[in-house]
């Protein structure tokens, strides 16, 4: 198990910086052993419990919160979850030291924070292939120098040739998988939180083209001004004396519907009906008054 030792003060952690936490995905690989600062650990009451708690946002955004751990000798063990390690990159560790009672939190004393990051199979794999290759070529270096210094003969002459041999080797491999893995760096681009691929590319150009507009319309703005519209008809227009599907009904059952024109104009050449009383007598086609 990989393990990353700390130690809490007041007002940082020591040692600083960026921790190794392994290989991304890895679940309770590597373990924090956190021992606290004795000026860090409060008085409390009888009835008061100092409980830790670890609350994380991993490599991609997600955030984290873990149960309470115990204090064993101002001592707090952490095993890294997958739920840390998964997002990959670079993990924000915090962690919160609050006064329990009764099980119940009252109150967070403090809270300190670390930075882990986690490494692809193939970064992680293959840092430790450089660092061993490394390794075995400071051994031959430091080999090939101590025959040097015996006594020359065939047989150590035959022993720093095959040394020779086998530095150009390691020397070769090396330099081939760094070579390879530059190429493959050369394709990605760097991991952000939030942040992904995409064929819609929002260039420089286009940020300069959407700044330069002014009054920009709010969305919620225009759906409500929307609701307070109706779709436009040619012919057609808005009226308070609405003509509704009854009215049309009422229309529908009138026939031998009259022209107003026509019978106004028929009307003008007749004369109001009389009728025969006082001082007025109809005789056949004849009125006299």
């Amino acid at each position: 198990m990989k393990t990353i030792n700390l130690i809490l003060y007041n007002d940082r952690i020591s040692p600083e910086g960026i921790f190794d936490g392994g290989v991304q995905g890895d679940d309770s690989v590597t373990q924090i052993i956190a021992v606290m600062d004795e000026t860090l650990v409060p008085t409390v009451s009888a009835d008061e419990q100092l409980k830790v708690r670890v609350e994380a946002v991993n490599g991609s955004g997600e955030f984290y919160s873990s149960e309470f751990l115990p204090i064993d000798n101002n001592t707090v063990v952490f095993s890294i979850p997958r739920e840390i390690s998964s997002g990959g990159g670079l993990a924000t560790l915090n962690f919160v030291c609050s006064v329990m009672e009764n099980g119940v939190q009252k109150r967070v004393k403090y809270s300190q924070q670390i930075r882990v990051k986690f490494k692809t199979s193939a970064e992680y794999y293959g840092s430790q292939y450089l660092n061993s290759m490394s390794s075995a070529l400071e051994e031959l270096y430091n080999y090939r120098e101590w025959l040097k210094k015996l006594d020359p003969n065939d047989v150590v002459a035959e022993k720093i040739v095959r040394v020779e041999q086998k530095i150009a080797e390691l020397e070769t491999a090396l330099q081939n998988y760094s070579s390879e893995m530059t190429s493959l760096l050369e394709n990605k681009v760097d991991k952000q939180n939030n942040k992904g691929l995409s064929t819609n590319d929002y260039t420089n150009a286009d940020k300069e083209l959407v700044q330069t507009i002014t009054n920009k319309a709010n969305t919620n703005d225009v759906n409500d001004a929307l609701e307070n519209k109706v779709d436009k008809i040619p012919g057609k227009g808005l009226s308070t004396n609405d003509y509704t599907s009854i009215d049309k009904m009422m229309v529908d059952t009138i026939s031998g519907k009259a022209n107003v024109i026509t019978v106004n104009e028929q009307l003008a050449k007749k004369q109001d009906k009389l009728t025969a009383g006082t001082n007025i007598t109809i005789e056949g086609n004849v009125i006299s008054a």
